[in-house]
Formats: structure tokens, sequence, C-alpha cells
């Protein structure tokens, strides 16, 4: 996921967003007590009783001042909020964490995993053994999805394993070495990768115009065989930070002038509902009829209007997944500037990383999980 560094002010012009009431918020309103850490939180992902965490902390801390030291990525019971002994120590920032199975996918500005050379891509199984997986990469690395046996990779570099390929790439998910022909060359960063549920696409975001020699602006659907563009109907204005998918719907979270919320559909790309706010939205995620989103922003705003009559939504807002209407119950409030850069949910738990020190009303510094009820 890519840091943005100044938070930006919306003018929106025709942008869709239902304003009718949601039913009441059935997230809680303060986070469970759990381990936090001592530096930004980037990037989520749960498999499982666990939550991995990856970004550019030394330390995780708990409520009594016991420490431990986590160089860039650890791993929290979600259960218990308690610190695991997951300890792959990453030599650099950690910016994309997929799970498959028992083994996580790290991604980032890493050179080595528990010192071993592993630039910018490795991975670690579940107990926290480095694997044999050696894709090198020359620069970061923001996202990452697996389907089947493939490992799938975006960012801003321009060769893995010494090979041209420009901010995608291909690769075997055990081994690291690259799938021929897997080479859509993106003309911008790419912020995230996502899978389609049922393996049928890789959905690239990002702040390209281009794939190959296609317009595909911001968002595109590749083929996972072969790289190519795939049908889609729409490319929205703003750059993509984050993305995730349902069977049916790929939402976005949105930066630019001001920030969006995103949803569309998976099959054709057309544009489902959109939702306008006054900074960056940095991840999205997906529990039950909700979808979460959290970044920069202080306010959802009326379209068109400037954001001249806000409802405040401090770093993190939740909508209804069918229609975008904004969860009038759930509203924990995040501090710091920057607010939210990492998102993701269970059924059970909503968590949310990034700068801030306090949610919900509470001390819970850089990482948050609520529960769901």
């Amino acid at each position: 996921m890519r840091i943005r560094g100044t938070i930006t002010t919306i003018a929106a012009l025709g942008a869709v967003l239902v304003w009718a009431p949601a039913a009441l918020a059935t997230i809680a309103a303060t986070p469970d007590s759990t381990w936090q850490t001592n530096g930004r939180v980037l990037a989520i992902a749960v498999s499982g009783s666990t939550v991995y965490l990856g970004g550019t902390f030394t330390e995780v801390e708990d409520h009594t001042g016991q420490t431990a030291v986590r160089n860039h990525v650890a791993a929290f019971n979600v259960s218990t909020g308690a610190v695991t002994s997951w300890a792959p120590d990453a030599s650099g920032a950690v910016r994309a964490i997929a799970v498959s199975g028992s083994t996580v996918y790290l991604g980032g500005d890493f050179t080595t995993l528990d010192g071993k050379n592993r630039k910018r891509l490795g991975s670690v199984t579940t107990s926290g053994t480095v694997t044999s997986f050696k894709a090198q990469a020359d620069a970061s690395v923001f996202g990452i999805a697996i389907i089947g046996s493939t490992a799938y990779a975006g960012g801003n570099f321009t060769t893995i394993n010494s090979t041209a390929r420009t901010r995608l790439a291909a690769v075997n998910a055990t081994t690291g070495v690259l799938v021929s022909g897997w080479a859509p060359a993106a003309d911008g960063e790419v912020t995230s990768l996502v899978a389609a549920t049922d393996g049928s696409k890789v959905f690239a975001g990002g702040l390209f115009t281009h794939i190959g020699s296609a317009s595909q602006k911001h968002v595109a659907a590749l083929n996972p065989a072969t790289g190519a563009t795939l049908s889609w109907s729409y490319h929205p204005s703003y750059p993509v930070e984050g993305m995730t998918a349902t069977s049916s719907t790929l939402f976005l979270a949105g930066g630019g002038a001001g920030g969006r919320v995103g949803a569309l559909s998976t099959s054709s790309g057309a544009k489902l509902w959109e939702i306008s706010v006054d900074g960056n939205v940095q991840g999205v995620a997906v529990t039950g009829s909700e979808v979460v989103a959290g970044g920069h922003f202080d306010n959802v705003c009326d379209p068109g209007t400037n954001c001249q009559n806000p409802v405040v939504r401090h770093k993190v807002l939740a909508a209804n997944v069918s229609t975008g209407a904004l969860d009038t119950g759930w509203h924990p409030s995040v501090n710091s500037s920057l607010g939210v850069f990492g998102v993701a949910a269970t059924s059970s738990k909503v968590m949310i990383g990034g700068d801030f020190t306090k949610a919900g009303g509470v001390d819970q510094a850089h990482y948050a999980q609520f529960s769901v009820t």
C-alpha cells in the first residue's frame, strides 16, 4: 500500500452518494484491547485466528508496558489480541501481505527476511520460517495476490529476478521463478492487487493510465494466465490506493482531489456507487453487509458541493455494501493527521492500522481491532 504524504481536499463533480439511513451499526464503538506497535502499520491480512501486520514499526507493546522486538512485521492472536512468536524480522518496511494456506507472502522495501537475501518480495511459513521462495524486485512492492500456484506482484519495480517486468509480474508461488509471458506493463505505480474470488481475474489498481498500449486508467482487470487486459467499463478519474473484492463487487479506496470509496461490478466493471470524502482513502474491507474504509479524511461530503455540508467521520467510515448508504451508527473517530493506511475484516472483526494513537476514544497505538456483533 502506497504512502501519500499530504492530505488532499475535495472538489468532486458528478459523484453518486446514497444518503438513505443505514441499519444501526453492528461494529463495536470502541476497539478490543490488543497489543500495539510503535510505528505506522501499512498492511493487514487475516488468516484463521491470526492477524498479520506490516509497516515501519520496530516494536510491539501491550497496555501494561510489556514490549517485544518486531521489525516491520508482526502477528497477533485475533481472539486475545496478544502478540505471537511469529517474527521473521524484515530489514525494511512491509507494505503488502497475502496469506495462502501455510504461507505468508510479504512485499515492501526490505532486502532481507530473518537475515536471508529477499529483495522486496518474499514468503514465510505461518510458523515463522523463511521459505525458499525468491523473486527479487529492484524497487518497492505494494500489492500481492495469489491464485493457485501463481503469485502476482505490483509496485514500482522494473525488474524481477533481473528480468524486465514493469510494475506488474507473476511468479511461481513456491519457487519465485517468473511466469513466462505474463508481462502487462503499467505506465504508473501499481498500489494494489486483488484476485477475483473465482480466480478468473487479477484486479490491479494504482496511478497508471495504460497497461501496455491499452488505456486502463487507475483500474484494470487482467487475465491471470496471459496478463491481457479484459473488458472493463469504468475507469475512475482518481488514483486507486487500495482494493478488496467479493464475488460480485470490487471496492476501491481512492485518492487524488479529495478521496473516494467506490464500488464496481466484478463481472463488467460497471460503476455501482461512490462516496466522496475530503481526504485520501487508503484501504477498504468488507464485513457482512458493510464496507469499512479508512484513510486521511475527516468528513463525508455531499457530491458536487466541495464538502459544504460535511458529515464528520474522522479517518474511518462504514457503509452498506449494496447501496453505499453511510452507516449512521458507527463513528469510532481516529486521531492523527494521516490516520489509517491499512484495513482488513472478517465476519467477526474489523482491523485498522496507521499513524493514530487513539481510536474510539481510547489509547490504541497504530493498530485497532473492533468486534462485530
